[in-house]
């Protein structure tokens, strides 16, 4: 006779029973039509309660874990902690409301990987790869997370892993499944043994499932994971989240994968371990970045000129050219990353539009030709630049928390950056995008090349700029060309325009045309203020101002020309 339980589920609404068959020699296919129904009921309600792993419902004795959130402001919100973006949330209603309590993701970009550790349903993410805890039989039916699986993803998934694991898996092995009704490609599988002592067993459950998205090339490159080890497994939060968090680091350190997203998701009312999780990253945040500004400066790994066998500073002390850079050919995989980010970024719908391109429509083109690319290596520069940065790493780690990206901030109406959207691996692959280091392109006149590769920008000399003296960039290759040559001498000659890397660091936004002597104040938003209650260890004002408005281009701007490198020159002609 098959076993009846009778599971309460509250909540808001008043207490509702649900019978559950609990019989193991019934599930599967040998299930008849009437237990297969209240099977599924009960998944269903599982996932509708969100429930991610096999853990306890019952509540922490530390109560509900909420954090007091920072009041939305034009300028965005605190770095690496970020609050959910609200299209539908107007400025002004922003600037007038009182603090809500809200959950805040916590992220943190290291090497070759963006790591997230948020709250949420599981089998509601969208990803390439969703990793899902399950028993070494695969019945998907047990266990509040693998059911809320087989509610959101189907038959299918369970019919997969009857079908390919007839015999079930091992403690340690993982079964792979497509992702069914599921928002993702494949469902990893993974078996992990009760705690005793054995914190290994998380590292190699992970390695194994990386390992397998390594092998998907370019195609799987976000996943998603449930808190392994956690509730009736009994492995320890600390546990949990060292282990976790050290193997993703490790998988993030290998050069030759490509950039992956990884997901660390936590139930709503698994408070403990999102505060585990929490804690150790914001313990790699500040070690991370301390180690990256105690290291040395050494030039990237592609410059050939002045290659990393010695330091910058061991550069800058020997003997160096007569102009003191060198313009090198590129290789021809960078020249192939680098015209298709021109090209992918060329706007030819704009062309002639604007103030700025005041002469274009009269030479009638709308495209352009690539005609070379270099690169300029100038060691004294780029220690000026590497320092900055390592500067941005040292306010990083005080401030325990990664920079807020531009696409994260509540008025950054266009989003992320263009440029790197559309930089593909070659591009990013030495880009610290924790401290909002992007390539942008910057555009002048053909004289001008020689000057800026061997002083490097000056923000000094800008005149009669709208947004103050500052160093300008674009995300959009059209936006460039406008200043490739005077208003009133347009031609179609060849032409030149520079792209520079550009530490944006804390990121201002502002929609309104207003000039700024330099970043503004956090507190009062006052590029001139002088309240030193506002400037706490030195780290009061933003870095960069970003110009998201009523204009066809966004503007880049930073007021301390260190921030930038001019790394690349791009000749080409309109066509």
């Amino acid at each position: 006779m098959n076993r009846i339980n009778c599971i309460r589920i509250g909540g808001g609404t008043p207490t509702r029973d649900l019978f559950a068959v609990n019989n193991p020699g019934i599930w599967g296919n040998n299930m008849d039509p009437m237990d297969m129904r209240i099977a599924r009921l009960l998944a269903q309600q599982n996932s509708r309660m969100g429930f991610e792993d096999d853990s306890s419902d019952s509540d922490d004795s530390e109560g509900s874990f909420q954090t007091n959130s920072v009041p939305s402001h034009i300028g965005g919100a605190k770095g690496g902690i970020r609050p959910q973006r609200n299209s539908q949330t107007t400025r002004s209603s922003q600037k007038d409301s009182p603090t809500r309590r809200r959950n805040f993701d916590v992220s943190i970009d290291i090497g070759n990987i963006s790591l997230n550790v948020k709250s949420g349903n599981l089998a509601e993410q969208e990803a390439d790869v969703i990793i899902n805890s399950v028993a070494t039989d695969l019945d998907l039916t047990k266990g509040v997370g693998s059911s809320a699986i087989f509610a959101a993803g189907g038959q299918v998934i369970q019919q997969e892993c009857d079908d390919s694991y007839s015999d079930g898996i091992s403690y340690g092995d993982v079964a792979v499944t497509s992702g069914g009704q599921l928002k993702c490609s494949k469902v990893y599988h993974v078996a992990l043994p009760s705690w005793n002592n054995n914190e290994h067993e998380i590292q190699d459950i992970l390695k194994k499932c990386f390992v397998l998205m390594g092998q998907s090339g370019a195609a799987l490159r976000s996943m998603v994971i449930p808190p392994l080890g956690y509730g009736f497994l009994r492995f320890p939060d600390d546990v949990i989240a060292r282990n976790m968090i050290s193997t993703i680091v490790e998988f993030g350190k290998n050069s030759q994968i490509h950039h992956s997203s990884v997901s660390i998701v936590c139930h709503r009312r698994q408070h403990a371990i999102y505060k585990a999780l929490k804690t150790e990253v914001k313990r790699l945040t500040v070690q991370l970045h301390m180690d990256m500004y105690k290291g040395d400066l050494k030039t990237p790994s592609y410059w050939t000129k002045y290659d990393q066998t010695k330091t910058l500073r061991e550069w800058n002390c020997h003997q160096i050219s007569d102009r003191c850079w060198e313009q090198v050919q590129v290789s021809i995989e960078e020249r192939s990353a680098i015209e298709k980010l021109v090209m992918d970024t060329w706007m030819r719908q704009l062309v002639g539009h604007g103030r700025d391109s005041r002469g274009l429509s009269a030479l009638n083109y709308s495209n352009i030709q690539i005609l070379d690319v270099e690169r300029i290596e100038n060691p004294l520069l780029a220690e000026r630049y590497f320092q900055c940065r390592a500067t941005m790493f040292h306010k990083v780690g005080q401030l325990e928390r990664t920079f807020t990206r531009l696409k994260d901030i509540q008025y950054a109406k266009k989003g992320g950056i263009l440029t790197t959207k559309k930089s593909g691996k070659t591009l990013t692959r030495e880009m610290c995008q924790m401290v909002n280091e992007h390539y942008l392109f910057h555009g002048t006149t053909v004289g001008r090349i020689d000057v800026i590769a061997a002083q490097g920008f000056d923000n000094r000399l800008t005149e009669n700029a709208m947004f103050g003296p500052g160093v300008y960039a674009a995300e959009s290759s059209t936006k460039s060309d406008q200043y490739a040559d005077p208003k009133d001498h347009r031609d179609k000659k060849p032409k030149k325009m520079i792209l520079t890397r550009m530490l944006l660091g804390e990121i201002y936004v502002t929609d309104q045309p207003q000039s700024f002597q330099r970043p503004p104040c956090k507190t009062c938003k006052k590029d001139k203020c002088c309240d030193s209650s506002h400037n706490a260890r030195g780290q009061g004002f933003f870095d960069s101002v970003v110009v998201d408005g009523q204009w066809n281009f966004r503007e880049f701007i930073v007021y301390n020309s260190s921030q930038c490198y001019p790394e690349y020159i791009v000749t080409y002609k309109r066509k």
